[in-house]
């Protein structure tokens, strides 16, 4: 008689062995994180199943480690579909990982076939990407000749930034912009060889929604395939073990896209636990032309998406640009003086480090010159003095709000010009000038706990340049 234990426990056994026998610095070169068997479990227990006739069902896990989230997803089919023909492709690229992968898939093979359906299996020690470079280079071959299509396609595969030596990076700019991530090329592989009806399942980092900088992975991902499911987790973190915490990662279940549909629901569910789930629910609108996800946390934040109010959108009217300031100190230590505007140099606003009570500019260091001289080889560090609102160039990422906007009158100083520091940006009209009124409202709005709020459904924790502060006060 076959032991009773199901293949996922044993799979999870071999993982808890992995991790002891493989050393954590090399697991983390690679992006491999093994899945908690909660997660793990309520990830293959999001599939859904139709009750019409099938003869076979295709499985992939692109990234398998030991074969945990693909023994749950087999066996999830087997129970549903006890009589048809399951076939199951795992990828594994670390050759120290594989062993076990075999050992958990030999399992799986004869407990699946002595209790349910005939079940075959293929795996493949080898790189998922480059294996389907064809994917993302279509002047390359194809390596299965038959285009299998697959119906469940379940994975957590690695995160990692990739370097401009990656052989993967060529094939990433294809689809990406910017410094691409190596999950998005397995969430487009995968979008790319799901079957008509299939699902496909993922645990990544939420980033993938966060705005204009993953806007154009977004639009090429979300024409092959269709959102149906987003799960937030509550803590913000998953415990991978090895003292590795994934930080704002979500589940997505997704669909094959069958029609130009440009909008269409997604449902929400926001996790507080996970071995006993407390799940908020909620559905948003998905709108292509806008391709915006944002991850509403709360009630507060789900009644803000509802209400289509953007609190940045009040500043439209304004005809804001943001720009960036150009004094770096290590370049212009030749040309500061303790001499005032008077004598031909203007003042230097300084980045706040520290903040102090609310300051984002400083003129200077205590006993640090405070002015920069006005001559030709600085004349494109200087701005005319007028109205502005400055912020950080960069946001801080968790702590505080995304932004810090600081009130600048051209009355504080009667010098003609000044010069703001590298490390800050600011607002000024396209046209005109800012009015005192203009900018206290500007710095109501932007330190405002609404604005705060949206930002981080938008972008989460990750910290925002200037690029994405203007998102922000543009977004509809």
């Amino acid at each position: 008689m076959f032991p009773e234990e199901e293949p996922s426990k044993n799979a999870y056994k071999l993982s808890l062995e992995a991790a002891k026998s493989n050393a954590p610095l090399a697991r983390r070169l690679l992006g491999q994180y093994f899945t908690p068997y909660d997660t793990a479990w309520g990830m293959s227990d999001k599939v859904s199943f139709d009750d019409g006739t099938i003869d076979y069902v295709f499985v992939l896990d692109p990234g398998a480690g030991t074969g945990l989230l693909a023994c749950l997803m087999v066996e999830q089919i087997a129970q549903w579909y006890p009589d048809i023909a399951i076939h199951l492709v795992c990828y594994e690229i670390d050759t120290a990982i594989f062993p076990y992968l075999q050992k958990s898939i030999e399992y799986l093979d004869e407990y699946i076939n002595e209790i349910y359906s005939p079940f075959s299996y293929e795996l493949l020690n080898t790189d998922f990407i480059l294996d389907q470079a064809h994917l993302f280079d279509k002047s390359l071959p194809a390596k299965d000749k038959y285009n299998t299509k697959y119906h469940y396609i379940i994975a957590n595969p690695p995160f990692f930034k990739l370097s401009e030596e990656d052989a993967r990076y060529q094939l990433a700019k294809k689809i990406c912009s910017g410094q691409p991530n190596i999950y998005q090329l397995f969430l487009h592989a995968a979008a790319a060889m799901l079957a008509r009806d299939g699902q496909m399942i993922f645990l990544i980092p939420r980033s993938f929604c966060s705005g204009g900088r993953f806007a154009e992975f977004r639009r090429r991902l979300l024409k092959k395939i269709q959102i149906d499911e987003i799960e937030l987790f509550a803590a913000n973190t998953i415990d991978f073990g090895d003292e590795c915490l994934a930080h704002e990662s979500v589940i997505i279940k997704a669909s094959k896209k069958k029609s130009s549909i440009e909008e269409y629901a997604i449902f929400y569910s926001f996790v507080s636990g996970t071995k006993e789930k407390d799940i908020a629910a909620y559905t948003i609108k998905y709108n292509a032309k806008q391709n915006l996800l944002p991850m509403p946390r709360s009630a507060e934040d789900v009644a803000m998406l509802k209400s289509k109010k953007n609190p940045g959108q009040k500043l439209k009217k304004l005809g804001l640009e943001i720009k960036a300031g150009g004094v770096l100190r290590s370049e212009v230590q030749p040309y500061l003086t303790y001499e005032t505007f008077e004598s031909g140099a203007a003042p230097v606003l300084w980045y706040n480090e520290g903040n102090t009570a609310g300051m984002l500019v400083k003129q200077s260091e205590e006993g640090k010159p405070a002015y920069l001289l006005h001559i030709p080889e600085t004349q494109h560090l200087f701005i005319p003095n007028k109205n502005y609102v400055f912020l950080r160039r960069y946001s801080t990422g968790k702590a505080g709000n995304k932004f810090l906007a600081y009130p600048y009158l051209s009355k504080e100083y009667k010098s003609t010009h000044i010069a703001p520091d590298k490390k800050l940006c600011y607002l000024q009209k396209r046209d005109g000038e800012l009015t005192p009124a203009d900018v206290k409202k500007i710095c109501e709005i932007l330190n405002s706990e609404a604005m705060n709020r949206y930002a981080h459904m938008l972008y989460g924790n990750i910290n925002l340049s200037m690029v994405e502060m203007g998102e922000l006060m543009n977004n509809e």
